[in-house]
């Protein structure tokens, strides 16, 4: 059964000192075994690694902007396109391992604010501009850098 805790609208790097998560939706803390309530989304799974544990780690919902840019452009054209396969075949393999290095670092939020602002953010400027090829190779530089810590 589903809990709170398996909502995208909690934010699991915020918690009170009692333990509570925050909830997105209802501007509150809730903790993660309650029952899920209307507004309950179940969080996705796999896919935006990376992207993911960055805005999570700085405050961001599973819903931001930014996610919601890459899950478009990840299904809606890389999914689509060949010459993407080994790249998400690639990926899916190494960024969760990326992930949960950020997860358990003891600077993640300075390690989140560094990546969001000189790849995150970027790259979904250039997919505002059309310019999917740069946005792509951005975001491999980003994974490259963050595969040879």
């Amino acid at each position: 059964m589903s809990t709170c805790a398996d909502c995208a609208k909690m934010n699991l790097n915020d918690t009170n000192s009692w333990g509570e998560f925050w909830c997105g939706e209802r501007s509150t803390y809730y903790p993660g075994s309650d029952s899920i309530c209307s507004y309950f989304v179940a969080r996705e799974s796999g896919g935006c690694y990376i992207t993911t544990i960055v805005v999570e780690c700085l405050g961001y919902d599973d819903y931001c902007q930014y996610l919601m840019k890459l899950r478009a452009f990840r299904d809606q054209v890389m999914k689509k396109d060949a010459k993407y396969a080994d790249l998400l075949k690639e990926y899916d393999e190494i960024g969760p391992k990326i992930a949960d290095r950020i997860r358990q670092d003891s600077d993640k939020i300075g390690v989140a604010t560094k990546l969001f602002e000189t790849y995150i953010k970027p790259v979904c400027e250039l997919l505002d501009d059309n310019r999917y090829d740069d946005a792509v190779r951005l975001y491999q530089k980003m994974v490259t850098e963050l595969s040879d810590i």
